[in-house]
């Protein structure tokens, strides 16, 4: 037992002796290796409940909400969640503290959540700008690429967002909501921000590097300028606030709400629109306003009193 820790120890030490870039490619392989080897299992085990065609026909997936919702959970576990788990375990000497899984306080948790019910209209206005970038001609065909692939991910999504009866809607906002907001901040403000920070020597270049390859991940074109904003937000929480769990909040607030305001929409006609759609409407100017102070003097006050929160 006593061989087996010393073991471990050599090997955690090594891998936490790598400069910053190496780690960042050790990252890299980890999230890779993770998620090819969970996908084959998934899709062996999905195979053996669902039948093989359904693996190859998106119609059938489209058509099948228990498979798509199966497959979701095992593409976020094993895309988000579980590599910068690992990777922490394997070149971290303290992993979880690493992560800065620690507990931030009510007071900060509770400004997450303000930020980020502040920061809708502006999020709104983005979405709006992005939706009207004009395309040249020559690139015309790139565009209705563009918007056919961001059809695609809304009637993915639509697929397992059908809210007939408590059960489901408790799933749906485990995949749609939870899920996403403990896996994403944990890889990209958890473990990519805080290794490309002590590579750059920086920590607004960082957030705002990984705020990038946040967006730049979904692969939605039209929503990419109000995911990079959201990725600002959640990487200045976890900077000033020293917690992980202050961008899992606020990233658990902005799905959530986003998965309310779709069902209002769609079963009681309350709300006008689909908010899950890119946004073809100009918000309220003074909200917009508002909405940026607001994020703004949030922002301010948390860097002010992030020298009396304990690393």
């Amino acid at each position: 037992m006593i061989f087996y820790i010393r073991q471990k120890s050599r090997f955690m030490v090594r891998f936490n002796n790598l400069s910053s870039f190496s780690q960042i490619i050790l990252l890299f392989i980890v999230t890779l290796t993770t998620w090819l080897l969970l996908s084959i299992a998934a899709t062996f085990i999905g195979s053996l409940i669902w039948g093989t065609d359904i693996i190859n026909n998106t119609q059938q997936i489209l058509s099948n909400p228990g498979f798509a919702r199966y497959f979701q959970i095992i593409q976020s576990l094993a895309l988000f969640a579980l590599p910068p788990i690992f990777f922490a375990l394997i070149s971290q000497n303290e992993p979880f503290l690493w992560l800065r899984l620690k507990n931030p306080g009510y007071k900060y948790v509770v400004l997450a959540i303000l930020i980020i019910l502040i920061a809708q209209p502006f999020v709104s206005f983005l979405g709006y700008l992005n939706y009207h970038i004009p395309f040249p001609q020559y690139l015309q065909h790139i565009e209705k690429w563009l918007i056919m692939k961001e059809q695609q991910a809304l009637e993915l999504t639509k697929v397992f967002l059908d809210t007939s009866g408590w059960i489901l809607m408790v799933l749906n906002i485990f995949i749609i909501a939870i899920i996403p907001a403990i896996g994403e901040e944990l890889l990209f403000r958890g473990a990519l921000q805080k290794l490309i920070t002590a590579l750059t020597k920086n920590h607004h270049v960082s957030v705002l590097i990984t705020a990038f390859l946040f967006s730049a991940m979904h692969m939605q074109f039209f929503g990419f300028f109000p995911r990079f904003f959201l990725g600002i937000i959640f990487g200045y929480l976890v900077v000033y606030g020293k917690s992980i769990w202050l961008s899992i909040t606020a990233h658990f607030i902005n799905n959530f709400l986003a998965f309310i305001l779709y069902n209002l929409s769609q079963s009681k006609n309350e709300i006008p629109g689909n908010p899950l759609e890119a946004q073809t409407e100009l918000p309220n100017f003074s909200l917009v306003l508002l909405s940026i102070l607001g994020v703004g003097a949030i922002l301010f006050y948390l860097r002010k009193k992030q020298h009396s929160i304990p690393d």
